[in-house]
């Protein structure tokens, strides 16, 4: 650990005080007085290793238990894409041709490890592009001139199985980063910040599918609450002494001197955050938004204390001089104290060295990672960076090439309030509760660097997603664990509350005092709250009753999972229910990718009697429905071609609905959470 300058330690005559050091000597300041400061950046509960295991566990099992539902539901527009790299990735393996393990930019590398890993490299390298036979004629054409992979045999098989999974590593993962939350936050906003994210119905919708958006939303944030007790560390690495003289000797001030300390600690939470950061990247390059905020958070963590101590050195400074010169034994005397304007500057350039330490180690082991983590990087290393770096930045600078969608309207450029409004139908209920709950109540002190890089984070990823031209609401699913752990903190603040408002009512009757009414005490806490006299952090170690908080964990699992159980098996198709659900958010943004085809596939059977047909879908979804289709597939650009036509919810919204369809009945509809999201239409 790096840490900022400190005074030089007091000479014998001139005993020391570590603490917030407002209380002079003599003046009966006691050993909590000097803990309350030291604390506040603390955990509220120390999770011991039996109380971990035990959530680790549990947190694995709620999690696993929603991202089941979506095991056998339809195949995504991106699923048939990455079977197909990682057939190709697999065979590259069994021939050694490492170079030929760059398969796209983004670059996916741990989709497609997982995927080989799930399947058997012989079983996976059979869905690769120089595997698969040359399209016959007649067929669908593509770029490869192969058959698309969805009509290979045992695609359905294939993909339940790579499904598996990526169920059991986001699970893993979500578990991962409640155990995380509980030791930067405390025990008890730890798991209910835990049963949040475990049960997050987007995230639990998403985790089923074989792509990148799910683990990378679980290596991130796991990554940042790494980066956040690397941060603690760096904070409470030092004890802070504040300089007492007597008065009846004038001496010369102490000055502060620089120094560097390392602390293993800090740098294994260091290299940890680095580690899973390049787990992250290696699945997708928006893990580079995380960047900025490393060298930002470790600035912030090393120049705390100094500020602090310059604040309270000021503080002292101003009493002495105002106070009359008796010359009495513990009098603080000006010259003795260390001076207010000189440790912050020396903390500076120490810390800004320090800084800079943090975030060479954090990017040398997550640079580190990638390369031993991907073959292709092994021969040509930095090519291989340079080319998904480059990749991500022409990619992010396009528009979504299907188009969007924005409040009704068909456009390509959403706008900058296309991701507000996004987050506000992806988010959980009970998540969106507990948001509420911390912009009213606060973070208690003791949290507030931690709550504060979460928002930190949320709000840079925010604008950076913003800034980009192509806009899709799973993008944001890197920032909702992090949004389900505050939403944590803020329902274990509103049951703090609650708690307090009940002991001050009880009081109040055994006082004879009015009902809610505290007597007057000091509790050294900070966010003491006028009403009824509770803290917010008063009782953070013991927490509330255990009765309550089970019965808010249940409150919590039930409201997080309401849009789940209103989804069915589509848990995809889940939307805020708070905001209008899945009905509200079709006349706000994109809705489906491809939910419901298979339902959709079963109809045409029943309508056709199970007669081989031709169906004509959209462009963007005829690949991947294939997998599921009574027969042959063919775009809407060969409508006049087919038997039905399929109107997709995707490309209703978009106005693309052949217009000798617009005012015709369907023969059938798939119906999800009350809305449309298939029209199957017989044309002959």
């Amino acid at each position: 650990m790096i840490s900022a300058p400190t005074p030089e330690p007091a000479p014998r005559d001139a005993p020391s005080r570590s603490g917030d050091g407002s209380a002079g000597a003599g003046q009966g300041a006691g050993p909590a007085a000097g803990r309350g400061k030291a604390d506040r950046d603390r955990p509220a509960t120390p999770v011991g290793r039996p109380v971990a295991a035990l959530l680790l566990v549990s947190l694995f099992v709620v999690a696993l238990l929603p991202r089941t539902i979506g095991l056998g539901g339809a195949v995504t527009e991106d699923e048939d894409q990455w079977i197909d790299r990682s057939g190709t990735f697999a065979r590259a393996l069994l021939d050694g041709e490492w170079r030929r393990t760059f398969l796209t930019g983004h670059p996916g590398v741990t989709v497609m490890w997982l995927t080989t890993a799930a399947l058997g490299p012989t079983r996976a390298a059979s869905y690769g592009e120089a595997a698969r036979p040359p399209t016959p004629p007649g067929g669908p054409v593509l770029i490869s001139g192969k058959v698309p992979v969805t009509t290979m045999p045992d695609f359905l098989s294939t993909i339940h199985r790579a499904r598996i999974a990526f169920v059991v590593v986001n699970a893993a993962l979500a578990a991962l980063v409640g155990l995380l939350a509980a030791r930067v936050f405390g025990l008890g906003p730890g798991v209910l910040g835990g049963l949040l994210l475990a049960l997050d119905p987007y995230w639990a919708g998403v985790s089923p599918i074989v792509g990148m958006d799910g683990p990378l939303a679980g290596f991130t944030s796991a990554a940042l609450l790494c980066l956040i007790l690397a941060c603690r560390r760096l904070i409470l690495a030092r004890p802070t002494r504040i300089l007492v003289r007597p008065a009846r000797r004038h001496g010369a001030a102490s000055t502060a001197t620089g120094r560097l300390a390392l602390d293993r600690g800090a740098l294994a939470w260091v290299a940890l955050a680095g580690a899973l950061w390049g787990l992250a990247f290696l699945t997708k390059t928006t893990a580079l938004f995380l960047a900025p905020l490393v060298p930002l958070l470790a600035l912030a963590a090393l120049l705390l204390p100094a500020a602090r101590r310059w604040r309270r050195s000021r503080r002292l400074r101003r009493s002495a001089e105002r106070a009359p010169a008796t010359g009495a034994t513990g009098q603080l005397h000006p010259e003795a104290l260390p001076s207010a304007g000189g440790p912050l500057p020396r903390s500076l350039a120490a810390s800004v060295l320090g800084t800079a330490l943090v975030t060479l180690a954090w990017g040398v082991v997550g640079i580190v990672a990638s390369v031993l983590l991907w073959p292709a990087a092994w021969d040509q290393p930095l090519l291989t960076l340079w080319r998904t770096v480059d990749f991500s930045a022409r990619l992010g600078g396009e528009p979504h090439g299907p188009g969007n969608v924005f409040l009704g309207r068909p456009t390509d450029t959403p706008g900058p309030m296309f991701y507000p409004v996004a987050l506000a139908f992806r988010l959980g209920p009970a998540t969106t509760l507990g948001l509420m709950a911390l912009l009213l109540f606060g973070a208690p002190r003791r949290l507030g660097f931690a709550a504060w890089s979460l928002l930190g984070y949320v709000a840079l990823f925010l604008l950076l997603l913003t800034l980009a031209a192509k806009k899709v609401d799973r993008y944001l699913l890197p920032i909702l664990p992090s949004l389900d752990v505050l939403a944590g903190v803020g329902w274990w603040a509103c049951v703090r509350w609650l708690a307090g408002r009940r002991a001050g009512w009880r009081r109040g009757r055994a006082t004879g005092g009015a009902p809610g009414q505290v007597p007057e005490r000091a509790t050294g806490q900070p966010f003491e709250r006028a009403n009824g006299g509770a803290s917010l952090t008063t009782g953070m170690r013991s927490g509330p009753a255990p009765v309550g908080l089970a019965l808010t964990g249940l409150a919590l699992v039930g409201l997080q999972a309401w849009p789940l159980a209103v989804a069915g098996r589509y848990p995809l198709a889940t939307y805020n229910p708070l905001f209008g659900g899945a009905r509200s958010a079709e006349r706000a943004i994109p809705l489906g990718w491809g939910d419901g085809l298979d339902v959709a596939a079963d109809r045409v059977r029943d309508l056709s009697g199970g007669a081989p047909v031709t169906i004509s879908i959209w462009y963007p979804l005829w690949v991947n429905f294939q997998a599921h289709a009574p027969g042959p597939v063919v775009t809407e650009r060969r409508l006049a071609d087919a038997d039905y036509y399929i109107d997709y919810v995707h490309a209703r919204q978009r106005g693309l609905t052949p217009r000798q369809l617009a005012n015709r009945r369907p023969d059938a509809v798939v119906q999800i959470a009350g809305v449309d999201y298939a029209r199957i239409y017989r044309l002959r």
